[in-house]
Formats: C-alpha cells, structure tokens, sequence
C-alpha cells in the first residue's frame, strides 16, 4: 500500500496495537488485519503528499474484498444450510 521503513513499521505496529487496546478495552469487535491496513494507510497519507504514496489500486481491492467476503460466505451458508435441510428427513 506505501513503502514502509523501520521508523513507519513501528508507528504502524504502534498505531495498531494501541486500537486494538482501546476496542477491547470497549468491547467493540475489530479485525487486526483491518487496524493494520488503516494504520498503514494513514502513515502513507501522512508521510507524502495525501494519498500520492498510496497505491490506490490495492487499497481498493482490499477495501472490495472486505466487502464481498462476507456477503459471499453468508451467502454459500446459506446455500449449505439449505441443502442440508432439504436432505434431512422430516419427523
């Protein structure tokens, strides 16, 4: 998503450490993968011109994929379940 150095690696790991401190603290469920994309995101933002060291286009098949992981795998469950309870005998 941007070129990380040492010093940005650590404001990353930092950066999303301490998010997910606060959301468990809360109780609030949060992915580590998603803290990290953003803290990633944010040093890039911060570290060049906005979004200019950014690559756009694979933080958007990120941000895509987020989106249709769940909706696909609602969706084959559903499917699954389904088919599960049509095979099954009635009583």
């Amino acid at each position: 998503i941007t070129k990380i150095t040492p010093a940005r690696g650590f404001n990353v790991e930092l950066a999303y450490s301490l998010s997910s401190l606060i959301a468990s603290v809360e109780g609030w469920p949060v992915s580590t993968t998603q803290l990290c994309i953003g803290a990633v995101a944010g040093i890039g933002m911060v570290s060049g011109q906005g979004t200019e060291t950014l690559n756009l286009k694979l933080l958007g098949k990120t941000f895509f994929s987020w989106v249709c992981t769940p909706l696909i795998c609602g969706t084959l469950a559903a499917i699954i379940a389904a088919i599960g309870k049509s095979a099954m005998p009635a009583h």
